[in-house]
């Protein structure tokens, strides 16, 4: 399973982008990298892709010591946007779950 979700103003303004996708997906690591790099207002593609890349193992790290319970990352911010990284473990979505929110994306 694999989605991405943007919300944008009446004005069209982008405001949030989220994009989920199930750990044992083909390819999740690509996809995430590529939601990562999406390019809207403040996003800093490549310094978010290395944020990602680090971010990641660590999040990882944490779920896993944490008995499945939802770890979210530190919040990375990039001018007016903001990012989390967040896993977290439901059955209905196919088990374990990647979950990369950047918000604040609209004109600052």
């Amino acid at each position: 399973m694999m989605w991405i979700a943007a919300l944008r103003s009446f004005d069209g303004e982008l405001i949030s982008l989220t994009c989920q996708v199930t750990a044992t997906a083909a390819k999740q690591a690509a996809f995430l990298r590529d939601c990562a790099g999406l390019d809207h207002p403040g996003a800093r593609p490549a310094a978010a892709k290395a944020w990602l890349d680090g971010m990641k193992p660590r999040v990882d790290t944490a779920f896993a010591a944490s008995g499945g319970i939802q770890i979210c990352s530190p919040l990375r911010r990039s001018g007016p946007v903001a990012s989390v990284l967040s896993k977290l473990s439901d059955p209905s979505l196919g088990g374990d779950v990647y979950e990369l929110r950047s918000f604040g994306t609209g004109p600052s």
